[in-house]
């Protein structure tokens, strides 16, 4: 209960202190940038190296670029019904098509399922959000603004981008270094400095989301946010749900919280690399703030159906 307080009161700060003028507007960069450079990093470092990968770590991994497709054959289908334009459908397909799987997953997750769950949900968003955002979305992107796409490119931001590299690392120390030396590395002192930083996360990430929520709403966009949304916090979710646990009758806590990450609100990155592209960049913004808002509802309901 108080981990889920925690939540509404830091993103209850963000969106106050858009209202204090001394405040800077773009203060979220800094919070984000210390963020990606710091936390994520840290907890990379803390966790990552102890994990045994297994057939469901994969599975639960794979959700993640199923979602993705599933959700770009849907909109393809509605896009045709409701006669949107190419730049509508990849609107949609960046903000429904990905999940804010590390921001407001991670958070939430660890409130939800503790450090176990949150270890897997550092999975699914290093191996499954983020490198479809890093890799088929921003080449849907290019592509679909009429650009050549170059994957040599998209493969060294990857690579460059903090997080994601000391992932990297982190997995390398893991299978380097268990069991002989590994443990002379992270002594309890390394374990409790990389555990102060990376918990600096989810009070940080979740000011970063209420500074960012604009609540502009135009009603002529109404209808197609809530098509999206729909789709998103829902249809997608349920349809992995029907697909994994039902159909496959794979029904673990990996999978649990895979599904847990389809449902979770628009990716906000996935907003930014709509509007860099011109892709609706004002549709983007309002998926990301109204489904953050509105998200927050869904995913509790998700994980009491899920529980």
């Amino acid at each position: 209960m108080g981990n889920f307080l925690l939540l509404g009161i830091c993103l209850f700060i963000g969106i106050a202190l858009q209202k204090i003028k001394a405040f800077p507007n773009d203060a979220y960069k800094t919070l984000n940038g210390f963020i990606i450079y710091v936390s994520l990093p840290a907890l990379a470092l803390l966790y990552i190296p102890f994990i045994e990968f297994n057939k469901d770590a994969f599975i639960a991994i794979s959700m993640l670029w199923v979602f993705f497709v599933v959700i770009f054959f849907l909109l393809e289908g509605i896009g045709k019904v409701m006669k949107w334009d190419r730049s509508t459908l990849m609107c949609l397909l960046l903000t429904c098509g990905l999940s804010n799987t590390a921001f407001v997953g991670f958070p939430l997750i660890e409130t939800f399922y503790g450090e176990e769950g949150l270890v897997v949900g550092m999975i699914v968003h290093y191996l499954g959000s983020l490198l479809v955002l890093s890799t088929v979305g921003v080449a849907a992107a290019t592509f679909a603004g009429g650009e050549k796409v170059k994957w040599k490119n998209l493969g060294l931001d990857l690579l460059k981008f903090p997080p994601f590299s000391f992932f990297l690392l982190a997995m390398i120390l893991g299978q380097v270094g268990r069991p002989d030396w590994f443990p002379l590395v992270y002594v309890d002192v390394s374990k409790e400095v990389l555990g102060k930083l990376g918990a600096t996360m989810t009070p940080l990430a979740l000011i970063s989301v209420g500074l960012q929520l604009r609540l502009q709403l135009d009603m002529k966009l109404f209808q197609t946010m809530s098509i999206g949304l729909s789709l998103k916090l829902l249809i997608g979710p349920l349809l992995m749900w029907l697909a994994y646990v039902q159909i496959i009758g794979i029904d673990t806590p990996m999978i649990e919280i895979a599904i847990f990450d389809c449902a979770m609100p628009p990716m906000v990155t996935g907003a930014i690399i709509a509007g860099l592209y011109g892709h609706r960049p004002q549709l983007a913004s309002l998926m990301v703030g109204v489904g953050t808002i509105i998200g927050m509802g869904t995913v509790y309901g998700w994980y009491l159906f899920l529980s």
